[in-house]
């Protein structure tokens, strides 16, 4: 296993009433549109095996996602996520478990790739998106988050892998300028109770390298800004 993989593996995915009559900010086919002409323009195309209208927004079915970096690829899935308008202009957002992130590299002295699953799961998940596109505000908040190894192809390098990952108390808010999809200006403020992460990857070869590493943090409070496109 390379440095170069082993870095990848670190790298490791949504107004109100005013007047006598409400005026929806948002819809969920308007956000699943958005959805899908913002990931087309980030170069990490968004798709859903099935999209079912219901009764107050979409269920969208196997939910995929793919960013290719050079000879790296990051394949993101969901078996469903689920789309209600709630009726105060904004859409809630509840989504099945797990989360896959699987990360597919080149491995130095191997004809073939490796692909290292990463699952993540939660307790208590909340998202809501409202707000006017110019200023479509993602509010999150979960009790916990945890991630931890799933299915590993080594390339022909056998090799073990165990990660421990969890996130408690998470209060977060994403701002996105939505109007031009080359060009989405993202503002964000995250807060975290605790998050603590540990990984240890073995191949059986230990001429190959090994990676072990762990980090804890506390109070953990960030704000960005971002361009995308």
């Amino acid at each position: 296993m390379t440095h170069r993989a082993l870095a990848n593996v670190g790298l490791a995915a949504c107004f109100c009433l005013s007047a006598p009559a409400a005026l929806a900010q948002v819809t969920a086919d308007e956000l699943w549109a958005e959805w899908q002409a913002q990931a087309a323009a980030t170069g990490q195309p968004v798709a859903a095996a099935t999209v079912t209208e219901t009764g107050n927004g979409l269920t969208l079915g196997g939910v995929t996602s793919q960013y290719v970096d050079s000879d790296v690829s990051v394949r993101s899935a969901v078996d469903e996520i689920r789309m209600v308008e709630n009726g105060d202009g904004g859409v809630d957002i509840t989504m099945s478990q797990p989360y896959r992130i699987s990360l597919t590299f080149p491995v130095d002295g191997s004809p073939g790739e490796a692909t290292i699953e990463v699952l993540l799961f939660h307790e208590n998940l909340a998202i809501t998106a409202n707000g006017p596109v110019e200023a479509r505000t993602y509010s999150y908040t979960a009790d916990l988050l945890t991630m931890t190894e799933g299915a590993i192809t080594s390339g022909g390098m056998p090799v073990s892998m165990e990660l421990d990952g969890e996130m408690r108390g998470l209060n977060a808010e994403y701002i996105v300028d939505g109007r031009n999809p080359d060009n989405l200006a993202i503002t964000s403020t995250t807060q975290l109770d605790s998050i603590a992460i540990g990984l240890d990857l073995r191949p059986e070869d230990p001429g190959q390298g090994y990676l072990k590493s762990s980090f804890q943090m506390a109070d953990l409070a960030t704000t960005g800004n971002a361009t995308l496109g």
